[in-house]
């Protein structure tokens, strides 16, 4: 009779069991993208290509998140997932060349940025039973900007010219990753959440300049640029920063005695993980005169990346 009686009591429990137990599951999986203004491009030119100047550049970034959470309960299983991304990116360059008789001016500047941002959480719980949480997010981002010009001028003494020219250009790229995970009774939760951004700017310039009686020449150079990459609330990363550049100028003057000529180049490279700069400058002249002659030259350059 006992063991009936516990068959029975057993029986009501296992059919109560699944009369009253509840199950659910939440999932969410979004994403978003953005990309700078139309890959921006700028040329411009003079002089029949005696001076020029190009600038160009672009950046793109994504983020998706993805978060799922379920439960089996005694009762009522809730569960719930929110999610939020976005992303922004912005490109502008300009390049300008002139004649302005004997002195010829070039020069280009570009910019790039893009930013993402994500996150979301998943959650369990108010409910007498097992559940688990999961949520993900994930981003990318990548730009590049390069940029030349370059400037030249003719005297009138045969021989007598100065010309300068530059060049530059930088890229950054990130990915980066938040996960977060959960399992347990009663309630629970997991959360992620990543922000990515990155720049990079770079610009030179280039002039030279002749005087009328071919005597002195002078011509100068400069280029520099910048790269940084910021990452928030990542657990895993990978990143980078690449950037460089070149200068060279040369002059050359002619007078009845004789000639004088000067020139040099200068040149940076860098690569780093979260940011990078350099630049490098050129300036030479020279000078023939009836009876005296010079040429100087002088230039730099430096580079760090971190």
């Amino acid at each position: 009779m006992i063991k009936k009686i516990a068959t029975i009591v057993m029986a009501l429990c296992f059919a109560s069991t699944l009369a009253f137990a509840g199950a659910s599951t939440s999932s969410i999986d979004i994403g978003a993208s953005g990309v700078s203004d139309d890959y921006a491009s700028r040329i411009s030119l003079h002089g029949h290509g005696n001076d020029g100047a190009f600038a160009s550049g672009g950046s793109g970034g994504i983020v998706e998140n993805s978060g799922e959470a379920g439960m089996i309960a005694w009762g009522k299983a809730p569960t719930e997932v929110e999610a939020q991304v976005c992303a922004y990116g912005e490109t502008e360059a300009a390049a300008f060349a002139k004649d302005f008789g004997h002195t010829s001016i070039a020069g280009a500047a570009v910019g790039t940025e893009v930013s993402v941002k994500g996150g979301g959480e998943a959650e369990f719980g108010k409910g007498f039973g097992i559940g688990y949480a999961l949520n993900k997010t994930t981003a990318e981002i990548s730009g590049e900007v390069k940029q030349g010009s370059y400037a030249q001028e003719i005297g009138y003494a045969s021989g007598t010219f100065a010309q300068a020219q530059n060049e530059s250009g930088a890229t950054f790229s990130a990915k980066a990753k938040d996960c977060d995970a959960t399992i347990g009774f009663g309630s629970g939760e997991a959360e992620s959440g990543v922000r990515l951004s990155g720049s990079a700017f770079t610009a030179g310039g280039s002039i030279a300049s002749v005087d009328a009686s071919g005597h002195h020449q002078s011509a100068f150079a400069a280029t520099g640029n910048i790269a940084v990459v910021d990452v928030r609330g990542a657990d895993h990363e990978k990143t980078r920063v690449y950037g460089n550049g070149e200068v060279a100028v040369g002059a050359n003057a002619v007078s009845n005695s004789g000639a004088a000529s000067a020139g040099g180049g200068a040149s940076f490279s860098y690569v780093g993980n979260s940011f990078g700069a350099g630049g490098a400058v050129v300036n030479a002249t020279a000078n023939a005169g009836h009876n005296s002659f010079s040429a100087t030259a002088t230039g730099s350059a430096f580079a760090v990346g971190k």
